[in-house]
């Protein structure tokens, strides 16, 4: 789950382990360069000390108060392990509840923190977006992947419509939670919907709009919005 963002980019995620007290946590760097991220004890439910242990390195780093920072790689991951001999407070519970999606749905910017894209690019090129910008992928070197996390309070069946613009002659391949299907989008200069409606289950789930070739790229999307089916 995640629990915290540092700063721009950095990101901390904590699961709760069967040992008393004890949890995994990740941190993620999305930047492109290294950077320290600090664990605020707090934020992962430690009132007071607790013992860490860098897993990656199979390393104990020892005891210490009210948080742990260290160094992580540009687009890196260090995973450690926090022990703490205390009853543990709840981790926040930052999964969307149904009562908090509007009837005109919830939008998820392509630029907005959180989403995660591979080979391709923000841009703002083309008139007509919504928010500040879109992923555009042409000129890269794989296959552009959008891909959202989706974190629902209550499992339910959603329409899930996605903003784009696909100048190829090309389906893409839709994915919820690794099962997929391939998805017409017409082909066109402008801005263009299309709509898939999906079983989400509680917890976190993984949408993913993926081109069909590397040398298929010329694709912009723009948002995803979710919205409820009744």
């Amino acid at each position: 789950m995640k629990v915290a963002e540092y700063r721009d980019g950095l990101e901390i995620y904590a699961k709760r382990l069967q040992k008393h007290g004890s949890q995994a946590v990740a941190l993620l760097n999305r930047t492109d360069k290294a950077a320290t991220i600090e664990v605020s004890f707090k934020d992962i439910g430690i009132a007071g000390e607790a013992f860490v242990r860098d897993l990656w390195e199979h390393k104990d780093k020892g005891l210490f108060v009210n948080s742990y920072s260290t160094l992580v790689p540009a687009h890196g991951t260090s995973v450690i392990s926090i022990d703490a001999n205390e009853y543990l407070k709840p981790l926040p519970d930052n999964r969307i509840k149904l009562k908090d999606i509007p009837d005109q749905g919830l939008v998820f910017e392509c630029e907005d923190k959180g989403f995660i894209w591979l080979c391709g690019k923000i841009d703002d090129k083309t008139e007509g977006y919504s928010g500040s910008g879109y992923l555009y992928g042409e000129n890269t070197w794989w296959m552009l992947t959008a891909i959202w996390r989706v974190s629902l309070e209550q499992a339910g069946k959603f329409k899930l419509t996605f903003r784009y613009i696909n100048r190829m002659d090309s389906d893409v391949e839709f994915a919820l939670n690794k099962s997929s299907q391939s998805v017409l989008l017409e082909k066109g200069t402008k801005w263009k919907e299309v709509s898939v409606i999906g079983d989400l289950k509680q917890g976190i789930n993984w949408i993913e709009l993926i081109s069909p070739d590397k040398n298929l790229n010329n694709i912009s999307f723009d948002y995803m919005r979710l919205s409820k089916v009744e």
